[in-house]
């Protein structure tokens, strides 16, 4: 009774961390590609806090770095042609 609930909260925590990892992903990504770099280093998820309050400040970066991007043109993006065109 105990090792399913054990397996699942584990589940659970993986899904997080991969949810971590893919903002701290594009986070790089796009940090490198508006400093003009195209090297990436590995992303370490802090296991430490996984909480929702975290992701979201993640997210948050993430939207502004995106926004930044599409705002300045550093890169090309298909939204910024709509949000031109707006």
């Amino acid at each position: 009774m105990i090792t399913p609930a054990l397996q699942e909260m584990q589940m659970r925590k993986e899904e997080r961390v991969n949810q971590f990892l893919d903002v701290q992903t594009q986070i790089q990504k796009i940090t490198s590609e508006i400093a003009g770099h195209s090297e990436y280093s590995s992303i370490v998820v802090n296991e430490n806090d996984l909480s929702l309050k975290k992701l979201e400040e993640y997210q948050n970066e993430l939207q502004r770095l995106h926004n930044e991007k599409v705002l300045y043109g550093s890169i090309p993006d298909e939204n910024s042609r709509y949000l031109t065109e707006c």
